[in-house]
């Protein structure tokens, strides 16, 4: 095994703001890794963990270097259609997953917006979805997983073991996970009972999201960034407690191949016509306009509800020079005077989010963890060459106001953390011990990416 020049790739974070050349490896079967750290060593080069590459910045790309691909090990090791327990391989996607499971009653207990992610990636990250608040993040249904360290020693882990927690949210920089055991969510139909609404202001959408948490399985918010009364239309589903055997078949799933009339693997190409702010700003309002003022209540599909992302492939390709996805998590008694303080300075700045998406959260036991009592909002700013500069700087601004209030950040939209940032959210005790893991489980710091040293992670 060597380092050729046909395996010299150009890869990017999911928001193609940030790329880098590496040597790209794609192993057939996990057999084929461990021989990789022994390349590594030889070449004196590290080695990047990639799955999907749906993390929005530069999680898993690093410039020159060894970018180990883990998306064709997708293998289904063992299902158990009675408990609902599946074995699998890194590589498998949200999609391959629900899949081969929906059909005899499961449904993956915890979705991000897009199905199109690994579940290696997906647990290395600590991906959360719509119903955070209520089943926590896809890593707290992992009950084990297999862990390769650069020793070529492989381990199980249990949720027991001290070294699972930080193995969820770690960025794949303690080892690389080879197997995953997941607690699938048991489902009775393949459709939601979905309420859509809109509010007029951030103190009517949070009060909203307060009163009907409890009750409800998913719950989600887009807010017209743009507009100074805080504009929101929010939709939050149940399971149908009703048997409907024929909606869990994997063709009754199925997103249309057209939208609007257009075939959807061509609509970015037209998107690109509205993606300014004139246009966005009007297609903004238009979509507050039509949603009903009381509470709209119809049934829609489990991927219709849960993949919005997928409905337009290669979206992200519609912002031209790319763009930055930029998620502050918010404690809930600071969320009402914070949130209006950040749309006042995109106001102010002249930088606004073309979409922004709220959520509502709970506490997670992992290390390096976003996680709060509270509230997130993920905003998508377009990134111009001209002042790409200029809005780092603005979002560092922010940045300085979600951590002076106890935010967070997620370093699977992150694109602009400091160390000090990471620091602060975190702690230093919590970085040293993850730190000193790094140490024990890879001395050679083999394992690294270049999100892992922008934010001094390691």
């Amino acid at each position: 095994m060597s380092l050729e020049p046909d395996s010299i790739r150009r890869v990017s974070g999911f928001g193609e703001v940030q790329w880098a050349d590496g040597y790209v490896f794609q192993p057939e079967t996990i057999a084929e890794i461990a021989p990789l750290f022994d390349l590594a060593r030889a070449e004196k080069r590290t080695i990047c963990l990639r799955g999907a590459g749906r993390s929005y910045g530069d999680a898993s790309i690093d410039p020159e270097q060894i970018i180990l691909d883990l998306c064709n090990l997708i293998l289904v090791l063992q299902w158990d259609p009675e408990s609902g327990v599946i074995t699998v391989e890194p590589g498998v996607t949200i999609q391959q997953l629900w899949q081969r499971c929906l059909q005899t009653g499961w449904w993956p207990p915890v979705v991000p917006g897009t199905m199109h992610v690994t579940l290696g990636g997906a647990l290395a990250m600590n991906i959360h979805g719509k119903n955070h608040f209520r089943a926590g993040s896809l890593g707290q249904h992992v009950l084990s997983l297999d862990l390769l360290t650069p020793d070529g020693k492989t381990q199980t882990i249990s949720r027991e073991d001290e070294l699972f927690n930080s193995i969820i949210g770690g960025a794949g920089l303690l080892g690389i996970i080879t197997k995953v055991t997941l607690q699938m969510h048991k489902i009775t139909s393949g459709e939601l009972d979905v309420t859509a609404l809109k509010t007029v202001s951030w103190a009517e959408t949070l009060a909203y999201f307060d009163r009907v948490a409890a009750e409800v399985d998913y719950l989600v918010g887009w807010v017209d960034m743009s507009n100074p009364k805080g504009h929101a239309v929010i939709h939050h589903a149940n399971y149908s407690p009703e048997s409907h055997p024929a909606s869990m078949q994997t063709s009754a799933q199925e997103l249309p191949p057209k939208i609007f009339g257009f075939p959807k693997a061509q609509l970015w190409r037209i998107m690109r016509f509205v993606t300014n702010p004139v246009a966005v700003k009007v297609l903004n309002g238009i979509k507050f306009a039509l949603a009903p003022k009381q509470p709209k209540t119809f049934r829609q599909s489990l991927v219709a509800f849960s993949f919005l992302l997928d409905y337009v492939p290669n979206w992200q390709k519609c912002y031209r020079t790319g763009f930055l996805q930029f998620q502050v998590f918010l404690p809930k008694e600071e969320a009402l005077e914070i949130f209006p303080l950040i749309a006042e300075m995109q106001r102010s700045s002249g930088f606004f989010a073309y979409l922004a998406v709220l959520k509502r959260h709970r506490p997670d036991p992992f290390t390096i963890t976003w996680a709060l009592d509270g509230y997130s909002l993920a905003m998508d700013f377009p990134v111009h060459p001209a002042s790409k500069d200029a809005l780092i700087a603005f979002l560092h601004e922010v940045t300085d106001v979600v951590l002076a209030c106890g935010g967070r950040f997620y370093l699977a939209k992150d694109s602009t953390l400091r160390p000090e940032d990471i620091q602060s959210y975190l702690g230093q005790e919590t970085i040293d011990k993850f730190q000193g893991l790094k140490s024990k489980h890879d001395p050679e710091n083999l394992l690294q990416t270049q999100l892992a040293r922008r934010v001094g992670l390691i």
